[in-house]
C-alpha cells in the first residue's frame, strides 16, 4: 500500500497483487478468509398454506376450547338457579 501512496506502483497493479493474495489465503483457509461460504445449509420450511392451515387450525380448537367452557359455566349457573329456586 505504501507503494501505491508513494507512486513506486499503479493502483491497478496494486490491486491485481492484492487480490492474488486474498485469492492464495482463501485456499489456505478457507472457511476464515474466503469469500464465499463453503458448507450446507438446510432449510426446513413448510409452504405458506400448510403454515397458515396449522393457525387456523389452532384457532378453531382454541375457540371450541371457550365454547365448551362457557357452556359448562352457563350449566353450573342454570344447576345454581335451579337448586335455589326449589328451597
Amino acid at each position: 500500500m505504501s507503494k501505491t501512496e508513494n507512486g513506486e506502483m499503479r493502483p491497478d497493479v496494486a490491486r491485481v497483487a492484492i487480490d492474488g493474495r486474498k485469492c492464495v489465503a482463501s485456499r489456505f483457509h478457507p472457511n476464515l478468509l474466503s469469500e464465499k461460504l463453503i458448507g450446507n445449509i438446510t432449510h426446513h420450511q413448510s409452504s405458506i398454506q400448510d403454515q397458515h392451515l396449522a393457525v387456523l387450525k389452532s384457532i378453531v380448537e382454541k375457540r371450541k376450547r371457550q365454547f365448551k367452557e362457557e357452556e359448562k359455566a352457563k350449566q353450573a349457573d342454570g344447576q345454581l338457579e335451579l337448586a335455589g329456586s326449589s328451597s
